[in-house]
């Protein structure tokens, strides 16, 4: 038995189906279109996968849930457009979007997914603005005041405290594995939606 499977798709069987679509150009064009699609599914997909497994988060969490903020857009081909692409975002996640915190030693923790986030001295806190979230007081010099800094209100930095949040880790390793493996998998893809249209139109 074969220790390893390889499969082999050639730059010429592509211009070959091409050449027998060249008739039905709408045929030709809805096949590159689909083969666009479900390349950026995939390469959605494998981006979730990735950065989950990374991250130690769950892929809900990326996907999006009702009620909650999406992480991962897909924009596929339109008419008359022959591109798409994938959107993740990676800004860190506020643990009480999507998990409760419970008393850990001198601190909180979150479980999410099977995975437990610690955050030692953290504590639980709702702000003015009805935001709750998981805090840390800020480390500061004896007697000296925290610096007020209202230039980025995400991080709450004109409070004597910091909101915490669990990194989304991966991200630049995954898109670069992802980009070298995209031609061969769009090539192979395009070949099956050649031979479907092909179908249909014979």
């Amino acid at each position: 038995m074969a220790d390893s499977h390889s499969i082999t798709v050639s730059k010429r069987e592509l211009e070959k189906l091409m050449r027998k679509l060249s008739a039905h150009p709408a045929a030709l064009k809805r096949a590159r279109r689909n083969a666009i699609s479900g390349t950026v599914t995939w390469a959605g997909k494998e981006m979730i996968n990735t950065v989950s497994a990374s991250s130690g988060l769950p892929k809900k969490v990326f996907r999006g849930q009702k009620g909650q903020w999406k992480r991962y857009f897909a924009r596929r081909p339109r008419a008359n457009d022959d591109s798409g692409s994938a959107w993740l975002g990676t800004r860190a996640i506020q643990p009480l979007r999507y998990g409760t915190a419970t008393p850990s030693g001198d601190g909180v923790s979150v479980r999410l997914g099977g995975n437990s986030f610690n955050f030692p001295g953290g504590f639980v806190a709702t702000m003015r603005s009805g935001h709750t979230g998981i805090f840390k007081r800020k480390a500061n010099a004896k007697g000296q005041k925290p610096t007020a800094d209202r230039s980025n209100k995400w991080q709450w930095t004109w409070l004597p405290i910091q909101e915490q949040f669990i990194p989304v880790k991966g991200v630049s390793e995954a898109a670069a594995r992802i980009r070298k493996q995209m031609p061969d998998y769009m090539t192979e893809i395009l070949r099956d939606k050649l031979r479907d249209q092909l179908r249909k139109v014979s």
